[in-house]
């Protein structure tokens, strides 16, 4: 079955299997940019089958695809790269990009809490690209009546910023995200890959004696608290009581590390209950589905019983531990089984774990307007965003390059939150500059650093410190300055942040820089070239420092265009204000 519409001067079809009313109409227009109001009934109320929207735009000019967790930028022919989405997964956002950095369109759906997927590919037969979105691609909650907008851009101006446009427009239809307290945008350490579920009190006290000297601000007390097991995975989630030996005293743990100077963020995996907890039995009934693989069960937000303990156990802990943040995980699990069930006041997972969200965050806030909340890929979207102040790249161990990936897709969507990185780590046997790279690799977002530190080789030492330096002598700039990236199709050759006549700037792949607007600016190189070609500078001081921060040399430029020696993982500084 299908509907079609001639509007704004263009086709759409929808494509259903069962008889459905469908509405669809403009609701504004302002240039290249309109608003469609979509709407659906379906007689009578049911679990809704995947309706499927498609119409046409020209391929001029379309090289490459951006959304917001994309590592493959082809646009394809064959229809297979949809992007899903929903309240707890990504955001219902799309867009093809010219090979010069233009925007050729950009779709985006207002509804992000309901499963959808978006695509794009080549239609070969009219060299045209189609779009195409599929409401209810995953299974949902029952229902009568539906109604949406779609948000089309196709304005040649940078990809970026119709990106940062695009966000704002969820701000607009209320999503609005809260700026993050300023300890959310200092250095983290964090204790999971260093020493994964085998963490005791001991150990985080250990390390943070020694984060604290590179310029760290706060630890995350990741998985292994809560368990003496490694062997069961999350075996025993769901009771949040410390496991003695290794955490005996949780508030004097705490305490000792605010004597540090510490902020201490602890990890929770929310919907899990893990089989040999003493609360597994307690919630008998008022699962979404077991999970016999990891050995947990996960708790449907749907009962208010349920969003009542996770709440209860968050605040218990804030106010009996002092907390300062936390971490909260797997918030994506949260997803429809498609049964309704007596004893909910929710139908929708979605909007039960919307509830659950926003009683968190009000109930911890009560208690510390200022506690740090952490999501992280893929709960990202303008919902989950309003109630967490960080956001972090999905894991990627040892992987600089998601690491730069996510971290700058995230500066483009998420909206006012702290973005930091993954987990930063090496080898044992990594190269000072390989160890930077990885830094370097995640410059624009807060950096959070997971190794051994009292068990790295001083060359190592020394580039995380020349690092950490920097990254906090700049922080302003790179959190809170003006973004550029270039060639989202190369995974962005260069990025550079701008904020009041400070640059900092790093090529990954581009080495030729524009410093012009720029009294001082730091340009980084992780290029395989081993110089940085500088451009407008003419006039300005510069001086050269390799990975562990020791000058090389000094100079000044002559030329608008000038050519300077840059090791691999080092970086020149430029001022025209020099004496």
């Amino acid at each position: 079955m299908g509907s079609v519409f001639n509007v704004n001067g263009r086709e759409f079809t929808f494509c259903h299997d069962r008889e459905t009313k469908v509405n669809f109409t403009l609701e504004q227009a302002c240039g290249d940019v309109a608003v469609y109001k979509i709407e659906f009934v379906f007689e009578p109320e049911r679990i809704p089958e995947k309706i499927k929207l498609t119409w046409k735009n020209e391929a001029t000019d379309v090289y490459s695809v951006f959304d917001p967790a994309r590592r493959d930028r082809h646009l394809g022919y064959g229809g297979n790269e949809k992007f899903a989405s929903r309240l707890a997964s990504w955001l219902p956002l799309l867009q093809t990009v010219s090979k010069n950095g233009l925007n050729c369109a950009l779709i985006e759906v207002e509804d992000v809490k309901t499963p959808v997927s978006t695509g794009v590919k080549i239609a070969l037969a009219e060299e045209v690209a189609e779009s195409e979105i599929i409401f209810f691609n995953d299974v949902t909650n029952p229902v009568r009546n539906y109604s949406t907008r779609l948000r089309e851009d196709r304005r040649k101006i940078p990809f970026d910023r119709a990106v940062r446009e695009a966000v704002e427009w969820y701000s607009d239809i209320g999503y609005e995200s809260p700026l993050p307290p300023e300890k959310a945008l200092m250095p983290m350490y964090s204790t999971w890959y260093s020493y994964l579920q085998n963490i005791t009190a001991d150990d985080v006290i250990k390390e943070c004696r020694e984060a604290v000297r590179y310029g760290m601000k706060s630890v995350i007390i990741d998985d292994g608290w809560q368990t003496a097991d490694s062997g069961v995975l999350y075996g025993y989630t769901g009771d949040w009581k410390p496991v003695a030996p290794k955490f005996t005293d949780m508030r004097a743990l705490t305490d000792g590390l605010h004597e540090l100077g510490i902020s201490v963020i602890l990890w929770f995996s929310v919907p899990f209950v893990g089989y040999f907890s003493e609360n597994h039995k307690k919630f008998a009934g008022k699962y979404l589905r077991n999970n016999d693989n990891i050995n947990c069960s996960t708790l449907d937000p749907r009962y208010k019983e349920v969003r009542d303990f996770l709440t209860e156990t968050y605040v218990d802990a804030v106010k009996k531990w002092n907390l300062d943040g936390l971490k909260l995980d797997f918030i994506d699990r949260f997803f429809s089984d498609g049964k309704v069930s007596e004893g909910m006041d929710f139908v929708s997972v979605e909007d039960a774990t919307e509830q659950l969200l926003k009683d968190i965050a009000v109930a911890v806030k009560k208690i510390k307007p200022d506690i740090m909340i952490e999501f992280r890929q893929p709960y990202i979207g303008p919902v989950i965003t309003a109630y967490g102040n960080m956001i972090r790249v999905w894991d990627c161990p040892l992987d600089p390059l998601s690491n730069r990936l996510g971290t700058l897709n995230l500066r483009l969507t998420a909206r006012n939150c702290a973005v930091h990185s993954d987990m930063i780590n090496w080898g044992r046997e990594d190269s000072p500059e390989s160890v930077a790279s990885r830094l370097i690799s995640a410059m624009f977002s807060v950096p959070q650093i997971s190794v051994r530190l009292s068990e790295i080789k001083p060359e190592q030492r020394l580039a995380l410190k020349n690092y950490l330096d920097f990254w906090n002598r700049y922080s302003e700039v790179i959190t809170k300055g003006e973004l550029t990236l270039w060639d989202p199709e190369s995974n962005y050759s260069a990025a550079q942040a701008k904020l009041g006549g400070k640059c900092v700037a790093v090529g990954f792949s581009k080495n030729v820089f524009d410093t012009e607007g720029c009294d001082e600016e730091a340009v980084f190189n992780v290029t395989s070239e081993p110089s940085l070609i500088i451009k407008n500078a003419s006039g300005a001081r510069y001086c050269v420092y390799d990975c562990m921060g020791r000058e090389l040399s000094c100079g000044a430029i002559c030329e608008n265009l000038q050519e300077i020696d840059v090791p691999f993982a080092g970086r020149v500084q430029l001022s025209r204000n020099a004496d």
